[in-house]
């Protein structure tokens, strides 16, 4: 019996838009969407079928993301990692977490009161470590993470509701 070798590449969670991912939380294991995925604390895994072109057809971002993994790591791609301390790939689509998405309270914080509130899993749940590790790379930032936490909430969502 031959043995399949299969690789998962991971990615930021930011690469799955905010819509996709409410879609993928209410019916994502239901094959009547077209998307098989499991979702567990940081992130989500999804399914694809590297035989199956047409597999996302209904919908393009997830269809973009699998013909990039196909094109990346070859047929024996047969789930996508989409996780909060995954890497950013520049030639995908990124999305920043929407207002809603940010929890109560955070865009008051200050770095230190952000950095003690999420002591416990040690990064913001809509702004990984990989997005910053990326800025810290392209020379886009030089603070420390929790600083960059603050300005990039700051950034955006302040200016837009008058904070």
């Amino acid at each position: 019996m031959a043995t399949r070798i299969s690789i998962t590449p991971e990615l930021s969670i930011n690469h799955l838009s905010l819509s996709l991912r409410a879609g993928i939380q209410s019916d994502g294991g239901d094959w009547a969407n077209g998307i098989m995925a499991a979702m567990y604390d940081c992130g989500f895994l999804i399914q694809i079928e590297p035989n199956d072109h047409d597999q996302f057809d209904a919908h393009p971002e997830l269809q973009q993301l699998r013909s990039w993994a196909l094109r990346t790591y070859g047929p024996t791609v047969y789930w996508l990692q989409f996780d909060d301390r995954g890497p950013r790939v520049d030639e995908l689509p990124y999305h920043w977490p929407a207002p809603a998405l940010v929890p109560d309270g955070d865009r008051q914080r200050t770095a230190e009161q952000l950095e003690a509130h999420y002591s416990a899993t040690g990064c913001h749940p809509t702004l990984p470590h990989s997005t910053w590790r990326m800025e810290v790379l392209a020379e886009q930032t030089a603070l420390g993470y929790w600083a960059w936490v603050e300005k990039t909430l700051w950034e955006c969502h302040g200016e837009g509701e008058g904070a």
